[in-house]
């Protein structure tokens, strides 16, 4: 009984460490790492919910990856010092959309999208400077000025506003790109998370770009 019950929780005893050793070829040395690091994965409990346990998973290669490459601190947080980067990364975790669009907000958090500021930076152009108006091409200036930009952002700030009870003018515009954003009930946050999303989505589909001439 003893032994079933810790086997439930994933708790067998006698498990070799790492648990595919003897089955690995010995001359695949790639396989013998990853066997090391499948060591950190427990198995899934009967009580763990498949996202749970894929945020486990993620989490426990990250902190493998991290220790393997040392502590190096993200470009992004270098930029922003004083930006909560706990709670943005848990923000956008807890949004209610789908993976793709996750996904495009990631990349704009990370400030990884070739605009003209970025790329002047590193001198692939040269000037930072947008064609279609001649404005600085941050992406700020494209999620919420350039364009219809304007408009759209102005109109997500008064839906925004009216949830929390406030005015317009205290949504700050850096919700977009640093969304550390805390409030309570958590239906309220989410709430929040789900309609900024949506701008980054539309915006960054109206701001594709083929190639660096048309930038």
């Amino acid at each position: 009984m003893t032994a079933e019950w810790m086997r439930w929780w994933g708790l067998q005893e006698k498990t070799p460490n790492p648990p595919y050793n003897r089955r690995t070829p010995q001359k695949m040395a790639y396989l013998h790492q990853y066997d090391m690091e499948s060591a950190y994965l427990a198995t899934r409990r009967r009580d763990e919910t498949a996202r749970g346990y894929k945020k486990h998973i993620h989490e426990t290669i990250h902190t493998s990856m991290r220790q393997t490459a040392g502590e190096q601190e993200l470009r992004v947080t270098k930029m922003w010092p004083n930006t909560n980067w706990t709670r943005v990364w848990d923000n956008l975790h807890e949004t209610p959309v789908s993976d793709s669009t996750r996904f495009i907000w990631y990349k704009m958090l990370h400030d990884i999208i070739p605009t003209n500021e970025r790329l002047q930076r590193i001198r692939m152009v040269q000037t930072d400077t947008r064609r279609k108006c001649m404005m600085k091409d941050t992406l700020e200036h494209r999620l919420s000025a350039c364009g219809e930009g304007h408009k759209i952002w102005e109109y997500t700030k008064r839906l925004l506003a009216r949830i929390l009870q406030t005015t317009s003018s205290r949504i700050p515009v850096e919700w977009l790109l640093r969304p550390q954003l805390k409030t309570w009930p958590p239906k309220r946050q989410k709430a929040l998370l789900w309609i900024i999303a949506p701008v980054i989505l539309f915006r960054s589909q109206q701001n594709r770009t083929p190639n660096l001439m048309f930038l």
